[in-house]
This record gives structure tokens, C-alpha cells and sequence, in this order.
């Protein structure tokens, strides 16, 4: 609003943040491990953060507790940036059953503080970070035999390399070339995991080279726990007012960041593409908030 004007909540002017959480972080918090970011670290930037005179509100939740359009009515400039908090369930047979969940969740629940037990053996499906995050999670978690699961091979991973080697050293057990077709349950509890075993096609027209079944070949892993990090989406029905793209994420101008409502701005993991590594929602933020500060003053943005 004006400058030197409120209309509700204290340093409005400075800028507010509705926080669905207890605490602010986000995916930083709560979905990398302290041991690869320690929250004291994320803790500081984020009192630098309020220091500057931003306030946080907490326990805010869209769709619930405000809407877009009710931001746009009482604010000059709007920034979402909600990011991708839902996850690819197996898409196979008996991917329902108790004992099986997501990676995002499972990380949650650690870095939340609530008691987790996984058991023995462990399954975990995916080939990014998120997946050796989890793995590596439940190897701190106590489980003795820990297995991760993917479709192609380790040179096709999108994980860190250097994530994947500290996985290995720590113990986990890689099985490449397999795809997931069934989760075994006996008692609504998942037992084993069915994966249909796979070799490399010819390179499709990108290059690529896709995984194709082995017919007849099927290992059937015992799982105590398995988790499902096959990648993550936007739980997009509770935005209103904005475009979304068929993928189901905000639509935005790659350049200014602005969505289809005038002084409505979105970037990280809730926008176009979807779901990417922390520091491009992090520069994306920084952009966004550029073209924000431009046209809060009315002038011609200057496109990074």
C-alpha cells in the first residue's frame, strides 16, 4: 500500500510472508537433511531475513486460510511460491498399502522431529536427490538392509554424484535396470516390492537411450518400508485466480516471472517446468523479487 500505510499486520511495507508451516524453510527444512543443511545455517538466513523487517506469518495455509485473490485485493504486489509438496505415487498394484510413502514425507516427518521407524529393510524407488536423500535418511534411521531401485543406470541418475558415491560408501544397495510393477501385501502391509528387471533400447531421436523390459525377468525385493521418491508435483486445486500450464503448475513469463494476473509474480518449483534443485528456486525468487521491485515503481524491468 502507500508508503507509510498499513492495513492490518505490522511491516506490511516491509513485505509479509504466509507461512503454512511452524517454521520457515520450506523444502530447505523440511525436505534436505540436516546433515547436508544444517538448520542452524538456515535458521541465521532466515533471521537476516526478518532483521530486514520482513514479517513472518505462520500456520497460513492457501487456499485455506487466504486465496490469491484476496492477497491481490489488499496488497500492491503478490509472490507465490508455494513449491512442489505432493509426490508420483509407484503407479503400480498395492502402492497404497501402510507401509508405503514418499520420499518428501518420509523427510518431513524427520526433519519435524517425529519418531520414524522404518525396519529392516528398506526399498526405495527413484533416481534423484530426493531418492538418495531417503536412502541415506534410513540408513540413519537404523535400517540394516537398504535398497534403491531405478530404471536405468547409474550413469542416467539426475542425482549428485558425489551424493550417490557418499550413498554407497555408507552402505546402500543399488539395483539398476528395474522398474517397480507390483508392491506384495499381506495384511494391508506392503512385504516386497516386485520390480520387472530392464536393459537400454536403441537411443531414441534425443539420444536417449529408454529402459525396456526383460521379459520374464522379475525379482521380487523384502521391503519393511517402501518409499516412493519418483519425483514431485504442485498441489495446484487450491490456486485460484492463475493460469497453470497442463502440468498443472503456475504458468509465468519466464522473463518477469509474472502470471497471468497483473501484479501476480511466481517462480521455484510452483511455475512452468515443475520441480528443480533448490538453488533455482532460490534464483528464481531473487529475479522475481527484482521484477516486483520494478514494478512497484513503475519501471521498464530489465530481464536477467
Amino acid at each position: 500500500k502507500e508508503p507509510g500505510k498499513t492495513s492490518g499486520t505490522s511491516c506490511e511495507r516491509c513485505g509479509t510472508v504466509f507461512e503454512a508451516q511452524e517454521r520457515a524453510g520450506g523444502m530447505l527444512r523440511y525436505g534436505i537433511p540436516a546433515y547436508r543443511l544444517p538448520k542452524d545455517v538456515l535458521d541465521k538466513e532466515i533471521d537476516a531475513i526478518v532483521n530486514a523487517g520482513v514479517n513472518i506469518v505462520y500456520n497460513k495455509w492457501l487456499g485455506k486460510d487466504f486465496t490469491v485473490e484476496s492477497l491481490k485485493s489488499e496488497y500492491d504486489a503478490v509472490f507465490v511460491g508455494i513449491g512442489a509438496w505432493s509426490a508420483w505415487n509407484l503407479g503400480c498394484k498395492g502402492d497404497d498399502a501402510q507401509n508405503v510413502m514418499s520420499g518428501i514425507d518420509l523427510l518431513y516427518r524427520v526433519a519435524n522431529g517425529e519418531k520414524t521407524y522404518l525396519g529392516k529393510n528398506v526399498c526405495v524407488v527413484g533416481g534423484g536427490n530426493t531418492a538418495i536423500d531417503a536412502v541415506r535418511t534410513a540408513v540413519r534411521l537404523g535400517a540394516e538392509n537398504v535398497t534403491l531401485v531405478y530404471r536405468r543406470t547409474e550413469a542416467e541418475m539426475p542425482a549428485e554424484a558425489e551424493e550417490i558415491r557418499d550413498a554407497k560408501v555408507e552402505g546402500v544397495n543399488f539395483h539398476f535396470l528395474a522398474a517397480p510393477v507390483e508392491v506384495e501385501v499381506c495384511d494391508g502391509r506392503a512385504v516386497a516390492l516386485k520390480v520387472q528387471n530392464m536393459v537400454l533400447g536403441e537411443p531414441d531421436a534425443s539420444g536417449r537411450r529408454s529402459p525396456v523390459p526383460v521379459e520374464g525377468s522379475i525379482d521380487s525385493i523384502p521391503c519393511d518400508t517402501i518409499i516412493s521418491a519418483i519425483g514431485q508435483k504442485v498441489a495446484s486445486s487450491h490456486i485460484d485466480m492463475l493460469e497453470l500450464t497442463r502440468k498443472q503448475t503456475i504458468s509465468v513469463d519466464e522473463t518477469s516471472f509474472m502470471t497471468s494476473v497483473e501484479g501476480v509474480f511466481a517462480a521455484g518449483d510452483v511455475i512452468n517446468k515443475g520441480a528443480d534443485i533448490a538453488i533455482r528456486a532460490i534464483a528464481g525468487g531473487k529475479y522475481a523479487a527484482i521484477a516486483i521491485d520494478s514494478y512497484l515503481k513503475g519501471e521498464a524491468f530489465k530481464p536477467h
